[in-house]
C-alpha cells in the first residue's frame, strides 16, 4: 500500500478527474489480453489501524498478494470471475492486546479463507480472537485456571497469537459490490491479570491464593470480566469470628487469631 488516494478518470471519455481518500479504498484494473481478461490487479489506498492501548500509535495494513495470504506486496492480483470476499486480518496478543507488527503477523488485507501464517518469533496465530483472556499470575498457587504468564521468559505477560478478520469489501466480476470499512480502524485493548502475592507475603501469610476474578466466560462473545465477592461475616452465633484483613496494594489477606488454649 504505497499511495493515500487513487485518481480515476470522471466519466472516462471526459478529462475530469476523481480524486478518492478512503483509506484502504480499492483500485481495481483489469488485466490479460483485451479480448480474454481474466484477471484484476487492485491497489488499495493507505490505511492505518490507529491503537489507543498503546499512545493511539497507527500501525499501517498492508496488502496480501496472494490468496494464501502470506506474501506482502503492494497489489493484489485476482480472478476477474467470480465472488471475492475481502477482509482487513489484524493479529492480537490475547493477553495484552498488542496488535503485532511482526512480519509474519502484521495487519493485511486478505481474501477470505486466507491461510494463517506462522512466525518464527511469536508462534502461529491458529484461533479466532472473540476477547482478551486474563492472564494469572498465580500458577500453581490457585485451584482456578492456570496460564503460563511468562511463556518466552521475559518481564511482561503475554498470551497467544489470535487473529481478527475485519469485513471490508465483495468484489464481484472485478467490481466493487460492498464497501463496508470507509476509515481508519481505531481499537482499543487493555489486558486483565491476577497478581502474584509478593513473596513476603507468601512467607509471611503462606502460600493458599485465591483469586477474586472468577474465570470461564471472559473470552467469549461480549463476555463478562466476573469479580468475586469478599464477605467478612460480623458474628458466628454468639461469638465475634475474629477476622482481620491486610493489604499490601497487590494482596488482601485475611487472618484470624487462633486460640492459645
Amino acid at each position: 500500500m504505497a499511495e493515500t488516494f487513487n485518481l480515476n478518470f470522471l466519466p472516462p471519455s471526459v478529462a475530469t478527474w476523481l480524486i478518492n481518500t478512503t483509506p484502504f479504498f480499492p483500485n481495481i484494473k483489469e488485466i490479460g489480453e483485451v479480448e480474454s481478461v481474466d484477471k484484476i490487479e487492485i491497489t488499495f489506498n493507505k490505511g492505518y489501524i490507529f491503537d489507543y492501548a498503546n499512545k493511539g500509535g497507527k500501525i499501517e495494513v498492508f496488502t496480501a498478494s496472494d490468496e494464501a495470504g502470506a506474501t506482502l506486496d503492494t497489489k493484489m492480483t485476482l480472478d476477474k470471475a467470480g465472488l471475492h470476499e475481502l477482509k482487513i486480518r489484524l493479529v492480537v496478543d490475547n493477553g495484552t492486546g498488542e496488535i503485532s507488527q511482526i512480519d509474519d503477523l502484521k495487519p493485511r488485507i486478505i481474501k477470505t479463507g486466507a491461510d494463517i501464517p506462522n512466525s518464527p518469533k511469536g508462534g502461529a496465530a491458529t484461533t479466532e480472537f472473540t476477547n482478551l483472556k486474563i492472564i494469572n499470575e498465580l500458577g500453581n498457587l490457585s485451584n482456578e485456571k492456570t496460564e503460563s504468564a511468562f511463556p518466552d521468559g521475559g518481564d511482561k505477560p503475554k498470551g497467544d497469537h489470535q487473529y481478527i478478520d475485519l469485513d471490508f469489501c465483495v468484489i464481484e466480476n472485478g467490481i466493487l459490490k460492498e464497501l463496508f470499512i470507509r476509515e481508519n480502524v481505531h481499537v482499543w485493548f487493555r489486558g486483565v491479570r491476577v497478581l502474584r502475592p509478593t513473596q513476603t507475603f507468601l512467607d509471611d501469610y503462606g502460600t493458599d491464593v485465591r483469586s477474586i476474578l472468577k474465570f470461564g466466560d471472559e473470552e467469549n462473545a461480549n463476555g463478562l470480566l466476573d469479580f468475586k465477592s469478599i464477605l467478612i461475616p460480623a458474628m458466628i452465633g454468639d461469638t465475634s469470628n475474629g477476622l482481620t484483613v491486610y493489604e499490601d496494594g497487590e494482596t488482601i489477606a485475611l487472618w484470624v487469631q487462633g486460640s492459645t488454649t
